[in-house]
């Protein structure tokens, strides 16, 4: 938890640009959700139903005729069709328009919380010790400094605008489904607890087999980087046949670790 907490503290400077993301993030699944109700009485007026779960109207349908009932007062038939495409096509519009703006403000962000987070462990390295340095191969500290922080910006940044994106978009689909059907919307619900539990479960092994997989993989750096610094050494010797087979055969672990990881 420490950790994490010391992670978040980063995240402090680009607090403006986080909440700026939230806000479009927020606006981009209210379009989503107005652009699932839109189609209601878009479907009733092109083949005069909306595919309804249960006969009558539901108090879903009531909203959207009265909402959008000063829209299309006195029209005809074709053209309350054309003005609720018309409709539907700005709620695309300006829901893709909010999820591109997300993006580009996480991006920001989370390039920002990288160059961070890489100076500092750069400069936290310069004061380290002579013996620290002799227990640890060169190779995973590269790794470590260029790819596991790399991969902290969507634990840390993207993950949380995702994480809110998910909840308001199922927050609005539940809303739209118990006014359409309130008893398959309380079905999917029952099913909530037992796919937590599943995905709690299948989290811990993932977290492990992301442990391993990081370490296979800061071994292969260190193999090249060391290879590298002593090709002289090596062609000198004619070692290039044993050490293309040393690097083959941890190249060959660590893609079974990510394979593993992936099941």
């Amino acid at each position: 938890m420490r950790t994490e907490l010391r992670l978040l503290r980063l995240v402090a400077p680009y607090r403006g640009l986080l909440a700026i993301g939230l806000i479009t993030t927020f606006l981009a699944s209210i379009f989503d959700g107005f652009t699932l109700v839109i189609l209601i009485p878009l479907l009733k007026h092109l083949f005069g139903t909306a595919g309804e779960l249960r006969t009558g109207s539901t108090r879903l349908e009531g909203f959207v005729d009265r909402l959008i009932e000063p829209f299309i007062a006195g029209l005809t038939p074709n053209e309350v069709a054309g003005r609720l495409v018309v409709v539907l096509a700005v709620s695309l519009l300006l829901k893709n328009l909010m999820s591109y703006t997300s993006t580009q403000v996480s991006v920001r962000a989370q390039e920002g919380l990288v160059r961070d987070l890489r100076t500092r462990i750069f400069a936290h390295l310069l004061t380290l010790d002579f013996g620290y340095f002799q227990r640890t191969r060169a190779g995973q500290l590269l790794s470590g400094i260029i790819t596991e922080v790399d991969q902290t910006k969507t634990v840390i940044t993207a993950s949380l605008l995702s994480l809110f994106r998910n909840v308001v978009a199922v927050a609005v689909t539940l809303v739209v489904l118990s006014q359409i059907s309130i008893r398959l919307t309380l079905l999917m619900l029952a099913f909530v607890p037992l796919l937590l539990v599943l995905l709690q479960a299948l989290l811990g092994r993932l977290r492990r087999h992301s442990r391993m997989r990081t370490h296979e993989r800061g071994d292969v750096t260190a193999l090249v980087s060391e290879r590298i610094g002593a090709i002289r050494l090596i062609r000198s010797y004619g070692e290039e046949g044993r050490e293309s087979a040393r690097f083959a055969a941890q190249a060959n672990r660590y893609r079974k670790r990510v394979i593993r990881t992936q099941r």
